[in-house]
């Protein structure tokens, strides 16, 4: 009978004690979540917080974060990787400043900074940058924002977009400087014009084969009768669209120009082309 009566009191202390665990709402309340807060976890690696923040707030509840007062350093905050720090308007209380945020709805984290650094400068050579994000843009380029994830430095970075020169016939050199080819789309390329054999390449549109053929014999002034047969044929690497609103076939013309038979090599980005000719690779253009 004692065995029963002190389980049955175990059971009940247990109870209480689980009904009165302290929660950010208060001892015994529902999960905060429940009630629109989100944690706030706060990392003041520098001592600065005054007053101690709680552990929950509401989303869009005004959070007023007491830093202490420098006279050197400049002290702010960083709440969720965006800084905000003494300014003109900055609240002044006993002599400390303080700098208010709105809660995110998210889980948030809070960093105390000095000069906007989340911890002392990392050193050049230590820093750990995150992705960016674009923060300008304007003619031919763009600036970008790096954060480093360590200390809280900022860099920027101009970006220049390299306007493409528009013609018919690219070298591979010029294809892939006008961002046309990929480091990737030349290891494709040279393994097909290195390995396959001729008869094993892939086939053209007769249509497109055409337009390439009368394109090439524009650019170098061969007239043809407009009953004859177009001259030359077309040896066909592939082709890549890069989404700039046209395709990239890559070729080689053959049989109009006699080229010496010279073994050689062309490389570009560190990839190899072999040839057996002085002829080269192609890169046209569709265009209308």
């Amino acid at each position: 009978m004692k065995k029963i009566l002190v389980s049955i009191l175990l059971f009940v202390f247990g109870v209480c004690l689980v009904g009165c665990v302290d929660t950010p709402n208060g001892p015994g309340s529902e999960d905060p979540y429940l009630n629109g807060k989100y944690k706030l976890t706060v990392i003041d690696d520098f001592g600065y917080l005054v007053e101690p923040l709680d552990n929950y707030y509401k989303a869009g509840e005004e959070v007023e974060v007491h830093l202490a007062f420098l006279s050197g350093p400049s002290v702010g905050i960083n709440i969720n990787g965006d800084y905000i720090g003494e300014d003109a308007e900055t609240k002044h209380v006993d002599g400390h400043p303080v700098i208010s945020f709105i809660m995110p709805n998210k889980d948030s984290t809070l960093y105390t900074t000095m000069n906007g650094l989340i911890l002392r400068d990392c050193g050049e050579d230590n820093h750990q940058w995150d992705e960016g994000r674009e923060i300008e843009a304007g003619n031919g380029g763009y600036v970008m924002k790096y954060i480093c994830e360590l200390c809280g430095k900022t860099k920027e970075e101009i970006i220049t977009i390299i306007m493409p020169e528009f013609k018919i016939f690219y070298s591979l050199q010029e294809a892939f400087n006008n961002q046309f080819l990929t480091h990737e789309d030349l290891e494709e390329i040279a393994n097909c014009k290195n390995n396959v054999n001729y008869e094993d390449l892939p086939k053209i549109d007769i249509m497109i084969e055409d337009k390439i053929k009368e394109d090439f014999c524009s650019m170098n002034d061969i007239n043809y009768g407009l009953d004859t047969e177009i001259p030359g044929t077309i040896r066909f690497f592939g082709k890549y669209d890069k989404g700039l609103g046209y395709i990239f076939y890559i070729v080689m013309i053959d049989n109009i120009f006699d080229y010496q038979d010279v073994i050689g090599q062309e490389v570009v980005d560190g990839i190899t082309f072999n040839y057996d000719t002085t002829q080269r690779i192609l890169v046209w253009r569709e265009h209308e």
